[in-house]
């Protein structure tokens, strides 16, 4: 057999012709034309069986080819996930350390500081605060990307969700002289919608309005309920910068600058309004852009669907517990496992400064080691700590009988997947970010420990469950 290509299959008139000549010869009773006919038939039955087997070869092969790019393209997304949660991680240690201190020394727990040294403490708690938010939009980007971003989805009342907003923004629009115009329909429907993410939509919304008017401009968020309620529409605009319409549909793409160039006024890395357009959609919504042009203002439309079962949420779980809370009459011991100096120094002395006994740990083991002798009322637990983890250590400690109730509140800086589910596991009673304040975590202490005896020490009768 040749080497060559294979022979052309035949069209479907060329079988036709070849099957009218085999019947016209059989008619005449030509044998020799008749054999001659079915060979040819024959030879082009089997290449067309051939092409068919090497289109087959071809298609697994083609496949295979997509099936090893799709699998590396999964591995390369992973590892850049993994890769920026590592980095949130290593970022937001040390920069946890910088807020909780400058935190503290503004009130005073070191000893008085002059109305000059505050301020200097508040520019770097502003600044330390701002480097937190864009590490913090950048994994959120990444998360978003990998499909990775979970929402919690319920009926949310637009008018709270609005006026929370424009509290986080009051105060930047008051600095630069701005006048803030707030409008909202009477008888709004609830928006269907992560209230968390929405928030986040329109403090982002709000805040680039304020950083691209000038003074003595104006911001305002205009919340209405169009088609018939069957949709809710937040429209946040300004008198400021404006936007070229010829590049409206390209400031919705991540580090795109309004104002590129060596000569930009103002910063930013561009992945606010990126963020606002895929959290929207994730959401069942759209965002539109209308701007005259250049110094004429801008206007942005978040469009979600309306709630369609009308319910009023649950009252959510305050943030945080007036420090007057009765803790009782001994001071309460927490355990604090840290391995961050900075963080242990800034952490332990606000725990002490509001009336807590402190025991240090700086690994998993050792925390294990402490809990044992000294019996803590409760433990704030790093989950990413050498030697032996913070997940670990409390899965340990969920296997003794005695410490099975004991509060945890885990903090971390990496931003994982599942690490929810993880610490559900092992029945972490709440989590709090890094950064985390001070006050926030104090706060958090005295909540967990209302919810028991009043503040005693841990006993093994406790009916607290994550």
């Amino acid at each position: 057999m040749s080497g060559g290509p294979p022979p052309e299959s035949p069209s479907r008139e060329s079988w036709s012709d070849r099957w009218r000549q085999l019947s016209e010869a059989l008619e005449r009773e030509d044998l020799e034309a008749a054999r001659r006919h079915l060979k040819e038939l024959a030879a082009a039955e089997e290449a067309l069986r051939r092409e068919r087997r090497l289109l087959s070869q071809r298609v697994a092969a083609r496949t295979a080819d997509l099936s090893a790019a799709n699998a590396k393209l999964t591995r390369v997304a992973r590892t850049k996930s993994e890769f920026l949660a590592s980095v949130g991680h290593e970022l937001r240690t040390p920069l946890n350390g910088i807020l909780s201190i400058s935190e503290t020394l503004q009130e005073e727990l070191y000893g008085p500081v002059t109305q000059r040294q505050k301020r200097s403490l508040k520019m770097i708690e502003e600044s330390g605060r701002h480097l937190l938010s864009l590490i913090n939009d950048l994994l959120d980007l990444s998360r978003v990307e990998a499909g990775k971003l979970q929402l919690q989805l319920r009926p949310v009342d637009a008018r709270r969700v609005s006026r929370a907003s424009l509290a986080m923004t009051q105060q930047m629009a008051q600095r630069k002289g701005l006048s803030v115009v707030a409008r909202a329909e009477e008888n709004l429907p609830e928006v269907y919608a992560d209230e968390r993410r929405l928030k986040q939509i329109l403090v982002n919304l709000l805040s680039n309005a304020v950083k691209f008017t000038p003074a003595a401009g104006q911001v305002g968020l205009e919340v209405t309920a169009p088609e018939g309620g069957e949709r809710v529409v937040f429209e946040v605009w300004d008198t400021g910068l404006g936007i070229d319409p010829q590049r409206a549909a390209e400031v919705f793409q991540p580090f795109a600058q309004i104002d590129a160039g060596f000569d930009r006024t103002f910063g930013g890395t561009g992945l606010g309004l990126a963020m606002v357009a895929r959290l929207t959609e994730m959401q069942g919504g759209c965002v539109s852009l209308e701007s005259a042009g250049h110094q004429k203002g801008a206007s942005f439309q978040v469009s979600l669907p309306a709630a369609r079962v009308r319910r009023t949420p649950p009252d959510a779980t305050p943030a945080w517990v007036d420090g007057s809370d009765d803790l009782g009459r001994t001071r309460p011991r927490v355990l604090l496992a840290e391995d961050n100096e900075a963080t242990i120094t800034a952490l332990g002395l606000a725990l002490t400064q509001a009336g807590f006994q402190v025991t240090i740990a700086r690994h998993g083991g050792e925390a294990l080691d402490r809990v044992r002798e000294e019996r803590p009322a409760l433990v704030v637990m790093d989950l990413q700590m050498p030697v032996l983890s913070g997940l670990e250590s409390c899965r340990r400690l969920r296997q003794v009988a005695e410490f099975r109730d004991l509060p945890v509140i885990g903090l971390t800086s990496l931003a994982v997947p599942g690490d929810g589910a993880r610490c559900r596991a092992v029945e972490i009673h709440r989590v709090l970010s890094k950064p985390v304040a001070a006050r926030r975590l104090v706060a958090a202490v005295r909540e967990e420990l209302g919810r028991g005896s009043g503040g005693e020490a841990h006993s093994t009768n406790s009916s607290r469950k994550a």
